[in-house]
């Protein structure tokens, strides 16, 4: 029951700015529609990583394969939503560039059943600057974007970047914290990934059905 809120409340929060996409028809939006798959992608496999631990077993397999597939979603979603041809070619020089970094981390440094914070790490900093970047062009834009692109974009940027130092010592931290401190540090975590399902369904919000 004490990880009732990281473990279950969080996940399942999601289930929030899902049913906002569906009612309003937004996976009909070529852009929402990627931020509908990852949300739905991310409860599923938090499910699932809930369902494993309880059995006792290593789960963190499954977070590279999340890791891979988080990333190349949210890098696809800035590349469709955003039209300058200079920032669509980095997003594209970049994602075959993650998905070795992404290998090499479980097959070179860290194991598949380890923390992969080197590839959770490099694939943060580069959503932060994707969505730094989005946010400047936005504001200067003659023809700026829907306030619903603002609100998820900062959904993201906040989740991302407040979890910069987090994915970068989860080996560390895991291995050297006594368990109150894990707990409370995954009860922190788990409440950025709230605020960043809350940004999101307000963007969804604000997006015309």
């Amino acid at each position: 029951m004490k990880h009732i809120y990281a473990g279950l409340i969080v996940p399942v929060s999601a289930i929030i700015p899902i049913g906002i996409g569906f009612f309003k028809r937004l996976y009909l939006n070529a852009g929402f529609n990627i931020i509908l798959i990852y949300l739905v992608f991310a409860m599923v496999i938090d499910i699932a990583e809930r369902l494993i631990g309880q059995r006792h077993i290593n789960n963190l397999p499954l977070l590279h394969f999340y890791t891979l597939v988080e990333g190349l979603l949210i890098f696809c979603y800035f590349r469709k939503v955003f039209n300058n041809p200079k920032f669509q070619l980095a997003i594209n020089w970049f994602i075959p560039i993650f998905i070795v970094i992404t290998f090499v981390d479980f097959t070179f440094l860290h194991s598949i059943y380890q923390f992969n914070s080197y590839a959770r790490s490099i694939s943060a900093v580069f959503i932060v600057i994707c969505s730094v970047i989005a946010f400047y062009s936005n504001a200067v834009s003659e023809n700026p974007r829907i306030m619903s692109f603002d609100w998820i974009t900062a959904g993201i940027l906040l989740y991302f970047s407040s979890s910069l130092v987090y994915f970068e010592l989860l080996n560390v931290l895991a291995a050297n914290s006594p368990r109150d401190i894990w707990n409370l540090i995954q009860n922190i975590h788990a409440t950025f990934v709230l605020a960043m399902y809350a940004l999101v369904a307000t963007g969804f919000l604000y997006e015309p059905s």
